[in-house]
C-alpha cells in the first residue's frame, strides 16, 4: 500500500499544527514496531479476513493460526476482541439497514484518496443503507485508550476521500445524513461509539482540509495540543522544548501556579517519553550522543534450569514444599474471560468481587469520575479537633 503524506491517522494533527509535516521530513527514518502496535495490526487484518471473505470461520483463523509481526491470534482475542467487534458490525447494520456482508453496498478496506498520491487512506468499513440515505464510516480501534466518535477527524476525513474518489463517490450519491461509528472492544466502556450528523458537515471539513493542507506546505505554524501524542517529530519540536523550558520556570510551592503548571504536564511527560524513546533508537542504531552511552539494565537473578531446581527443592526434606512455592489466584477480569472460554457461567463469581481503588490522582475538574474525599484533610481536621 502507497504512503502518503496526509493520512487519516494524522488529520487531527494536520488540522491543528501544519508544521509538524515539515519537522517530521528532518527526523531518522523509524521502522519500530511494539506488541501492542502488532496485535492491532493482527485484529485489523482478522476482521478484514471476516468480514471481507465469503465463508471464512474465526476457528479457521485459530487454527491456523493467524499472525502479525510479534503477535499470534489466541482464544482470549478472539473472546475479547474479535467476538465483540464482530457482534458491534451486526448491531449497526441492523440499526442503519445494510447487509455487512453485501459487497454492493459494503466496501471492507477500501483505500481511498482525497488528491492523488498526497492525501488518503483505508477506510475499515464502508457501508450504505438500503435506502441510499445514510453512509456509514466504521473504524476499528483494539487500543486500550476510548476514542469519541463524535467530530472525529480521523472519520471525517475519511469519508470526505470517498465522497471525492471516483471509486466511491456513487455510495454518496442520495446520501442525507453521515454516521461515524467507531468499534473500540476494551475495557473501559461501550463496544461502540457513533456519531450521526448531517451529510453536508462535509463541506466545511473540505475547507477546513485543503486549507490546512496548503498551509502545511507555504506557511507551516507549531501548535501544541493532544495531537502531538504520536506526532514522529515531537522529540525535537521547539513548542514542546519550549514547553519544557518555560516548566523550570514556575514555582510549584505558590498555589497560583499549579493550574498553569498541571497544564503542562501531559505535554512534558509525552515529550520526555519521546526524546528517551528517540535517544534510545538512535544508540541502539550505533548513533554517538555526546554525554550519553548504551549499557545494559542492572542484572537480576533468576533460574537458569528452573524445572530442575523445582524438582530437587520438592525432593529435600528439609524445606517444605509449602514455603518454596507460591500460588495466586487469577484477577477477576481474567478469572470471567476464562470462564467464558470455557463456557461457565460467570454470575457465580459476582458475590466474591468487589472494587477497590488503589488511591487518589489529579485529573481535570471535567473528569466524569465523582470528587474524590481528600482524606488527608479529614485527617488533619480531626487531629485538631482531639
Amino acid at each position: 500500500m502507497k504512503h502518503l503524506t496526509y493520512g487519516g491517522s494524522t488529520m487531527l494533527r494536520t488540522l491543528n499544527c501544519t508544521a509538524w509535516v515539515s519537522e517530521a521530513a528532518k527526523m531518522p527514518p523509524n521502522d519500530s514496531s511494539s506488541v501492542f502496535a502488532d496485535e492491532g495490526t493482527l485484529l485489523h487484518n482478522c476482521m478484514e479476513e471476516i468480514m471481507g471473505v465469503e465463508g471464512l470461520s474465526i476457528p479457521q483463523l485459530v487454527e491456523a493460526p493467524a499472525m502479525y509481526g510479534s503477535a499470534t491470534l489466541t482464544q482470549e482475542l478472539v473472546a475479547t476482541k474479535i467476538n465483540p467487534a464482530q457482534e458491534a458490525i451486526h448491531e449497526l447494520a441492523e440499526e442503519y439497514g445494510f447487509d455487512p456482508y453485501d459487497k454492493n453496498s459494503v466496501l471492507v478496506e477500501p483505500f481511498v484518496e482525497l488528491i492523488p498520491d498526497e492525501s488518503g487512506g483505508s477506510i475499515d468499513m464502508l457501508a450504505v443503507s438500503d435506502d441510499g440515505k445514510t453512509v456509514l464510516v466504521i473504524d476499528y480501534k483494539f487500543g486500550h485508550n476510548t476514542v469519541s466518535a463524535e467530530n472525529n477527524a480521523q472519520l471525517l476525513f475519511y469519508a470526505l476521500c470517498a465522497d471525492v474518489d471516483p471509486t466511491t463517490a456513487d455510495m454518496f450519491k442520495h446520501a442525507e445524513k453521515l454516521v461515524l461509528a467507531i468499534v473500540q472492544p476494551n475495557a473501559d466502556g461501550d463496544v461502540l461509539d457513533v456519531w450521526e450528523t448531517p451529510i453536508d458537515v462535509l463541506d466545511q471539513f473540505e475547507v477546513d482540509v485543503y486549507g490546512a493542507i496548503k498551509a502545511s506546505k507555504e506557511n507551516p505554524v507549531h501548535k501544541a495540543g493532544t495531537w502531538c501524542t504520536y506526532c514522529p517529530a515531537v522529540a525535537l519540536c521547539p513548542l514542546k522544548t519550549g514547553v519544557a523550558e518555560a516548566s523550570k520556570r514556575l514555582d510549584p510551592t505558590q498555589t497560583a501556579n499549579l493550574s498553569q503548571a498541571l497544564t503542562m504536564v501531559p505535554e512534558i511527560e509525552a515529550w520526555i517519553k519521546a526524546v528517551n524513546k528517540l535517544a534510545y533508537e538512535q544508540l541502539e542504531s550505533g548513533v554517538a550522543i555526546d554525554g550519553f552511552k548504551l549499557v545494559n539494565k542492572r542484572a537480576s537473578r533468576v533460574w537458569s534450569r528452573e524445572d530442575e531446581i523445582a524438582d530437587k527443592i520438592r525432593k529435600m526434606r528439609k524445606v517444605p514444599v509449602s514455603e518454596t512455592f507460591t500460588t495466586k489466584i487469577k484477577s477477576p477480569a481474567q478469572m470471567e474471560k476464562l470462564f467464558k472460554e470455557k463456557g461457565v457461567d460467570t454470575s457465580v463469581l459476582s458475590d466474591y468481587i468487589t472494587s477497590v481503588s488503589s488511591g487518589t490522582t489529579v485529573a481535570k475538574a471535567s473528569d466524569k469520575r465523582p470528587d474524590a474525599t481528600p482524606t488527608r484533610a479529614l485527617q488533619m481536621l480531626a487531629d485538631r479537633l482531639k
